[in-house]
């Protein structure tokens, strides 16, 4: 159980921006071959080599294969069915995304992980509505929950509710002391709200943070793609998926890269993460 709580723990580095990829998915990937070496019925090593499969290597069969196993030990493990949907995100199964996640709330209906990975679930689907209404139940469970409130100000976002998207954005940076996430989140609120200025300052802010610590190059792409500057946000794209970047595991659904989708390099990059032929 320990290898496994270390490889579920590195596993989760990517996805908060905790070290490059490079650094934290090997570690993460030895943690768990660990545990299953030790002992192959635990669910958990299963379910972490799983999101390594499919965030860190876009090894999409040996994902599945990994998840199928976590939830042939435990149907009822809230953690693997919930990375389990977000494996259906990233193969463009949105539909399908929603009721495993669903299931994984009522096998832990208290998680807030879980109730705010539903939410942005079905914001990805374009469920705005039912998405604001998952996130303030999320929210109202606990106000100093961070994940929630960038997820609902995306569903702002989308809903061209700027201020309120921007509220969002900058309680999670407050909350979180500055994750740079936020500050791209922000950044991209400000971009297509007509705050360009704002916006750069954004684009500035996560260069400074660079020098510091590690800032995911999907974060400044995203910045870009507000400014509408393609060549910008392809060649951030193009360093993420050279990165192995965590979220690009939901390019292809993430709304604020609808407009690039015509671009022949928008294919490119799926290409090279295996999602098409």
């Amino acid at each position: 159980m320990a290898y496994a709580g270390l490889a579920e723990s590195y596993a989760l580095f990517n996805y908060y921006g905790v070290q490059p990829p490079r650094e934290a998915c090997p570690k993460a990937n030895a943690a768990a071959m660990k545990a299953i070496e030790i002992d192959e019925s635990l669910v958990e090593p299963h379910a972490a080599l799983g999101w390594i499969k499919m965030s860190c290597d876009w090894d999409w069969p040996g994902s599945e294969r990994q998840f199928k196993r976590a939830l042939e030990i435990n149907p009822n493990d809230g953690t693997a069915r919930m990375w389990s949907a977000a494996y259906l995100i990233a193969m463009g199964r949105l539909d399908e995304s929603v009721p495993e996640y669903k299931r994984a709330l009522q096998a832990e209906p208290l998680s807030l992980v879980i109730s705010s990975s539903l939410g942005l679930s079905l914001c990805l689907t374009r469920r705005y509505d039912q998405a604001m209404e998952q996130l303030q139940k999320t929210i109202d469970m606990d106000q100093s929950f961070v994940e929630a409130h960038p997820f609902l100000g995306l569903v702002y976002e989308q809903k061209a509710m700027f201020t309120e998207a921007i509220s969002e954005f900058q309680q999670a940076l407050s909350l979180s002391r500055g994750d740079t996430r936020f500050v791209s989140a922000l950044g991209h609120a400000y971009a297509i709200s007509g705050r360009e200025k704002m916006a750069e300052e954004s684009l500035v802010r996560l260069q400074e943070q660079g020098k510091q610590r590690y800032v995911a190059p999907y974060d400044i792409a995203v910045v870009y793609a507000g400014l509408k500057d393609i060549d910008q946000t392809f060649k951030y794209l193009d360093m993420a998926c050279q990165d192995h970047s965590f979220w690009l595991i939901y390019f292809r659904t993430d709304p604020r890269f609808d407009a690039i989708r015509g671009d022949p390099r928008y294919r490119d990059l799926l290409r090279r993460m295996h999602l098409i032929s």
